[in-house]
C-alpha cells in the first residue's frame, strides 16, 4: 500500500540531478550546482526501499561511493 501511494503521489517523470556539474563555456570555471530531492520523490524512493528490502546503510555508502567520482 505504500509503494502505490507513493506511486500516485507522483505524477510526473521520476528523474532527479542531486549533483551537475560543467565548464563554463566562455570562462572555463567549473560549476557546480546540488540539489535536494524532491519530497514526493524521496517519498517514492523510502517506499521501494520498504518493498525491495534495501538498508538506508546500504544506499548511503552507495551514494557516497559514487560522490567521490
Amino acid at each position: 500500500p505504500q509503494l502505490k501511494n507513493a506511486l500516485k503521489k507522483l505524477n510526473r517523470q521520476a528523474l532527479h540531478s542531486a549533483k551537475l556539474s560543467f565548464l563554463h563555456p566562455q570562462t572555463g570555471q567549473r560549476l557546480i550546482f546540488f540539489a535536494d530531492m524532491p519530497s514526493d520523490m524521496a517519498e517514492l524512493c523510502r517506499a521501494l526501499r520498504m518493498f525491495s528490502g534495501i538498508k538506508e546503510e546500504q544506499v548511503a555508502k552507495s551514494w557516497k561511493d559514487a560522490w567521490k567520482k
